[in-house]
């Protein structure tokens, strides 16, 4: 059947979802969980190629092994997004949700659907058959644009929406990975860097914000990665508990985050805290568990002592910002020769340098004090331990 002449359906997929026709947005007040909405995402994607019946009632699951039940859940829930389609403002005039005789079904005959996952389809086939040189570059520049976020996470649950999903990422991921290539081969250190960015946005646990950190480091610009390095460590320890730069300790990037340009001078203006000199340190995690060990044999050398505070919030409503205010008060309490760092998602951990099991003991007293008398009383529960190092 002829379509008509005229505006066209765009869905989104990637990053959460979204339809409009033409310049009109159209909202849908229903879950996406819903079978019905289901089999609306499922429709759209196909677009005119349709589905047959007997796959869209195995993703929508039927709950049923029958057939004969199968099919009529199907035409139920058909019948049902038909109705929707009917009551939602913004759909043109027109036959929706459509069976042929042959038992395939299609969203629409009479209007053009277009999609995100469509396009990104249609760009990544094109690489698959061997495109080189600038186009290659462009087509996977176009992908990356393309890909804003996981496909349809509202359906993470959903077995058919998080296949197509892990399928997407797989892609995004390699594009990204042979882009990132091509850039470093052509030293764009500024799209590299552009471009890990939001892949580390889009997907937090990979290896983008290493490759920034190396990009800035070769423009010599120090600071900016090591404040990369130490968000993203503080990060993936107080989420994941691990390191998240394998390969940058076999390297001498991390020396270079610390060091100048090799004279005495760079070196020491490299390596004094010039900001918050009356503050308790801020370190990541790997640079307190290298501080901690290092002090602790300096103890045992020289018979001082040390005091090891673990400050734990019992508070799960609202906890980043109550964690906040907890560090202002180590902050405002600790020395500024105390260290500190973030243990995991509810705790600090601090070390206090010459300081017996008394003086720590001082130190909790302070803090809880400190911490009840805040001009906005907090109700979470802050525990306190010790420990003689």
């Amino acid at each position: 059947m002829e379509k008509k002449a005229c505006a066209s359906f765009y869905a989104r997929y990637l990053g959460g979802f979204s339809l409009t026709f033409g310049e009109e947005k159209i909202v849908i007040n229903k879950r996406l969980g819903q079978k019905s909405i289901q089999l609306l995402l499922l429709l759209l994607k196909a677009g005119m190629q349709g589905m047959p019946w007997q796959r869209l009632a195995k993703l929508l699951g039927s709950g049923s092994e029958d057939p004969r039940k199968r099919h009529n859940n199907l035409r139920q829930q058909a019948r049902a997004l038909r109705r929707l389609i009917e009551e939602t403002r913004g759909f043109p005039e027109g036959r929706y949700v459509i069976a042929d005789p042959g038992g395939n079904y299609y969203f629409s005959w009479d209007y053009e659907v277009e999609t995100d996952v469509g396009r990104l389809d249609q760009l990544y086939q094109k690489i698959r058959d061997g495109t080189t040189g600038r186009e290659r570059k462009e087509l996977l520049q176009e992908i990356c644009r393309l890909y804003t976020g996981e496909f349809l996470p509202a359906l993470l649950g959903e077995e058919w929406a998080t296949v197509e999903g892990a399928g997407y990422q797989s892609v995004y991921i390699s594009c990204v990975q042979e882009l990132c290539k091509i850039l470093e081969r052509e030293k764009a250190y500024p799209e590299l860097i552009k471009l890990c960015s939001e892949a580390s946005r889009i997907c937090p646990y990979g290896q983008w914000n290493q490759i920034q950190i190396e990009c800035l480091v070769k423009q010599s610009r120090y600071d900016e990665a090591t404040e990369i390095y130490e968000n993203t460590a503080r990060r993936f320890y107080g989420e994941l508990g691990m390191y998240p730069f394998p390969k940058l300790q076999n390297t001498d990037s991390l020396g270079h985050l610390r060091w100048g340009d090799g004279n005495i001078a760079g070196s020491l203006e490299g390596l004094v805290d010039q900001e918050r000199r009356q503050s308790p340190y801020y370190c990541p995690y790997p640079s307190f568990v290298d501080i901690y060990r290092i002090l602790s044999r300096n103890i045992e050398e020289s018979h001082s002592q040390a005091t090891l505070l673990l400050c734990t919030m019992r508070e799960k409503k609202g906890l980043e910002q109550e964690m906040e205010r907890l560090q202002e008060q180590l902050e405002r309490v600790m020395r500024s020769s105390d260290i500190y760092t973030r243990y995991s998602e509810n705790q600090f951990i601090a070390l206090l340098p010459e300081t017996e099991a008394e003086g720590g003991q001082r130190v909790v007293e302070r803090l809880r004090r400190s911490w009840m008398e805040e001009p906005e009383p907090s109700r979470a529960v802050v525990e306190f331990e010790i420990s003689h190092v």
